[in-house]
């Protein structure tokens, strides 16, 4: 599933403050593990937009709430799987 974000500008997270920001462009893609639905895994498609705070200098990339920076797996599925591993073999839940 390809996920955008409904915002143009995010807020610096050095000044807080989305005045100056400027979006410099998109890399790769983040592909980022989520709950199955409907017997089927999802895997969000993620862009990865870089920004750039011409008042402090800072250049960042867009952070989502979903997702911790640098992972590959939401929030809501690291719960799960620690839910569904509790109580199974290592086997099991590589398996699932």
């Amino acid at each position: 599933m390809d996920v955008t974000p409904v915002a143009h500008k995010q807020c610096c997270p050095l000044c807080q403050t989305d005045e100056f920001v400027i979006r410099k462009g998109i890399n790769t893609p983040r592909l980022v593990r989520h709950l199955p639905a409907f017997g089927k895994k999802i895997v969000l498609v993620v862009p990865t937009i870089r920004m750039y705070c011409s008042s402090c200098g800072a250049g960042f990339v867009w952070a989502y709430d979903f997702v911790g920076a640098k992972r590959r797996y939401s929030h809501l599925f690291r719960e799960w799987s620690a839910e569904q591993a509790f109580g199974s073999t290592a086997k099991h839940t590589a398996r699932s």
